[in-house]
């Protein structure tokens, strides 16, 4: 993940330089879509965490 951060973060330097790429804009909104979802599944296991239904052993991995 940190990889493909580098590279749209690389691209993105190359927009602000004048070099305009699509692909940037496509990586972006990409990179926003997992974003929303990993936001949308962590927020549904803060919700089993609170209820007690969480698996155990993950706990820590909110903590």
């Amino acid at each position: 993940m940190l990889r493909e951060y580098r590279t749209i973060r690389s691209r993105y330097d190359d927009v602000l330089a004048g070099v305009s790429d699509y692909q940037m804009f496509r990586d972006i909104r990409a990179l926003l879509r997992y974003i929303e979802f990993l936001h949308e599944q962590l927020a549904q296991y803060m919700l089993l965490l609170r209820a007690g239904l969480a698996d155990e052993g993950t706990e820590e991995l909110v903590n």
